[in-house]
């Protein structure tokens, strides 16, 4: 079973791919949907990453939007057909860069990184 930092670093590696494909523009997001489907894929995976870990974990770290990005994994997981492709790409876009800092600053606070 993984544990919480391997999570954070899981988070972190989909963070990288989330980047990369929002580096191909918006779009490219709209016209390929090979690229809108990678970042679905890759926001729930976060969210699920999110969800597995332990909830004293979450609470010692009240920075992270935890409810937020869970709740969004549940969105995209459970509401497929309802997606909204302009919030899939602001969270890519707005909310993913945030994330990173802040997973990179836990990270290196507890030396993983």
């Amino acid at each position: 079973m993984r544990d919480d930092w391997e999570r954070l670093l899981d988070i972190q590696d989909q963070i990288k791919l989330i980047e990369e494909d929002i580096a191909a523009g918006r779009k490219a997001f709209d016209c390929d949907r090979h690229i809108r489907d990678s970042l679905v894929l890759r926001i729930a995976n976060i969210g699920e990453s999110c969800r597995a870990m332990s909830e004293q974990f979450r609470q010692k770290h009240p920075e992270i939007p935890w409810k937020e990005i869970i709740g969004m994994r549940s969105k995209l997981m459970h509401e497929y057909f309802e997606i909204d492709e302009k919030e899939v790409w602001n969270a890519g876009e707005q909310d993913i860069p945030k994330l990173r800092v802040q997973i990179a600053k836990l990270l290196k606070a507890e030396g993983k990184q």
